[in-house]
């Protein structure tokens, strides 16, 4: 099973869409009700979920600049890319990022594509997350109405020969508890935008018996409310229960 969510499925400001994938897995979307920038495309972010013949989840948020192309070619390429990459899951998670790289290089010195883009690529067997990420999307662990958030954020981009400040990517490996919820989000999450503090996304997921994907809608409709400060940039979620 997958999901893509490329960025050219919203044509306008203000739209939103949120989707069950399963009980243990939500995808959400906004292309901003109040953006502070002009973008080239109204939406720049792309989503990407797919369940492994493993049954483990392999996930992307991707959010461009100048334009979504990026984006949509990082969430379009990730499974092929994963597939033909070989080694440990770490390994395979670093040479799937270095294919998706090479691929978008590709494009934009055919084509003169002028975006780039951030990608945070998990993967998630049980309660085991592994990740890289380029760029400043973010990964949370929310449980009992707590928040840590576990990844490094940079000002690299991909084709990474064109942003050369800072590290390639970030890596990590973790276990979670059962119960808790892992949160994928590009930066329109972060507070200049949504007008949310990290430390109160943990709420939105606290109780465990109720729907992820309406614990998700309640999360994106908050973070785009213009009326609360919100919607002043595109925001990708994706929800895992693990």
């Amino acid at each position: 099973m997958k999901w893509i969510w490329p960025a050219s499925m919203f044509d306008e400001r203000g739209q939103q869409r949120v989707l069950s994938c399963r009980s243990d897995l939500a995808m959400a979307l906004a292309s901003g009700s109040n953006p502070m920038k002009h973008k080239a495309w109204c939406n720049e972010d792309s989503l990407a979920a797919h369940v492994l013949s493993d049954e483990s989840l392999l996930v992307a948020v991707a959010d461009a600049h100048f334009g979504g192309r990026a984006s949509e070619l990082c969430v379009q390429r990730l499974l092929p890319a994963f597939l033909a990459s070989e080694g440990l899951l770490h390994e395979r998670l670093e040479r799937t990022v270095e294919r998706i790289d090479q691929e978008l290089l590709d494009d934009k010195e055919e084509t003169n594509e002028l975006s780039e883009s951030t990608c945070l690529i998990v993967h998630v067997s049980g309660r085991n997350v592994h990740f890289v990420n380029v760029g400043d999307s973010l990964l949370f662990v929310c449980k009992d109405g707590q928040v840590d958030k576990k990844n490094a954020l940079s000002m690299r981009f991909l084709p990474l020969r064109y942003s050369i400040v800072g590290p390639s990517w970030d890596f990590g490996a973790f276990e979670v508890e059962e119960g808790s919820v892992l949160l994928l989000a590009t930066d329109g999450i972060e507070e200049e935008c949504s007008n949310l503090l990290y430390d109160e996304l943990g709420t939105f997921f606290q109780a465990e018996d109720e729907d992820l994907q309406d614990q998700l809608r309640s999360l994106l409709v908050r973070a785009d409310d213009r009326e609360q400060g919100g919607g002043r940039d595109n925001l990708g979620l994706i929800a895992i229960r693990c």
